[in-house]
């Protein structure tokens, strides 16, 4: 089955990932106040050296942002809208409390061609936190219209989070490159572990987190698995 959204299109900036851009591009950002404070988030994406990126969320804030205020996922894309790289939910340590921005990054390898950066935010609302998707990065220039949903035989809608993502869907089926390069999808239900649901929760919860988890790479039909996809959490701050 397939549904066709209203045509849509979409410019973007060049930013290629390996060829050593000497400067971070930035998505355009977005300001929400939380439990009486002002929160400003992005995506960033900078080109380190050949074949080796950084990329992550930036959080600011006009005040102090306290220990497990603030989480971020941090995730980042192919040009085709596949997921690459995604880590779980990390929150504002001790280390870091107490600052005014802060930027969750990490570093892959590896890496060829042009790549998205593309971050969520929770932020702590006095009663658990409220999530909210940062903007995509710039990558290269393309117009595209909207996406078609697909769905299989069992109803899950499978492709692309990045670019469902802007008419407000979220696949069951995330189209991602797993290990050795393998396309396929993981399960969102796999990826999108609920983190914490409280303050209390946040600040134990980065010490729980392990380097890396692995996850199935499916097939479109759900059931099939193809290889397995790589959750990493080495997230550093600065």
């Amino acid at each position: 089955m397939i549904i066709m959204l209203s045509a849509m299109s979409i410019s973007a900036i060049a930013v290629s990932c390996p060829k050593g851009y000497s400067r971070c591009s930035h998505s355009a950002s977005q300001t929400k106040t939380v439990f009486g404070q002002s929160y400003t988030y992005d995506s960033f994406i900078e080109p380190v050296s050949s074949g080796i990126c950084s990329y992550g969320g930036s959080v600011s804030s006009t005040e102090e942002m306290l220990e497990g205020y603030v989480g971020v996922k941090t995730r980042l894309y192919s040009s085709s809208g596949s997921l690459v790289v995604s880590s779980d939910w990390l929150f504002l340590p001790t280390d870091w409390a107490a600052n005014y921005n802060c930027h969750f990054g990490s570093q892959t390898t590896g890496q060829s061609g042009t790549h998205y950066s593309k971050s969520q935010v929770q932020l702590y609302n006095g009663d658990g936190y409220t999530t909210y998707t940062c903007n995509a990065t710039p990558n290269i220039q393309v117009t595209r219209s909207a996406p078609y949903i697909s769905t299989n035989q069992k109803g899950e809608t499978f492709g692309s989070e990045l670019f469902l993502d802007e008419f407000g869907i979220t696949p069951d089926l995330i189209a991602a490159i797993g290990q050795d390069g393998i396309e396929g999808y993981v399960k969102a239900t796999n990826l999108n572990v609920s983190a914490v649901s409280s303050l209390t929760e946040s600040i134990t919860y980065n010490a729980s987190l392990t380097p890396e988890r692995t996850i199935p790479l499916y097939a479109a039909d759900g059931e099939t698995v193809l290889g397995s996809f790589t959750v990493q959490n080495n997230i550093a701050f600065s």
